[in-house]
């Protein structure tokens, strides 16, 4: 299986996870100049900016810690014309979902709130 897949695989369980716990979809693989959003959700009136990370081992570390600085960067910068272009007047969320699932076992899912800014 290639890392695409793997990616969508990924980003589709956590969808489901968070709709399982009231989340809302607004849009998936969201894209603005350099940046990518993997989901854009509410949740009582906060629109989340997710980054999906997926590790099958953690012998290169947590997937939580490859959400560098720079990444972060992008990722806020295509949140705040999303913002803007939708006239979201509420509060906003950068959260980060990290899926680890070695062969075989089940995945665990950690959602870390408020993960940057």
């Amino acid at each position: 299986m290639d890392m695409r897949t793997i990616g969508f695989q990924a980003e589709n369980l956590a969808k489901e996870w968070l709709e399982a716990r009231g989340y809302h979809l607004v849009k998936a693989n969201y894209r603005y100049q350099h940046a990518e959003v993997d989901l854009i959700m509410t949740h009582n009136k906060v629109m989340v900016f997710f980054e999906i990370k997926f590790r099958t081992n953690l012998s290169y570390g947590y997937p939580e810690a490859f959400v560098y600085k720079s990444k972060q960067r992008l990722i806020i910068r295509a949140a705040d014309y999303f913002v803007h272009r939708v006239g979201w007047k509420y509060g906003i969320r950068f959260d980060i979902i990290a899926i680890e699932q070695a062969q075989g076992s089940p995945p665990l899912i950690t959602h870390f709130q408020d993960a940057f800014y």
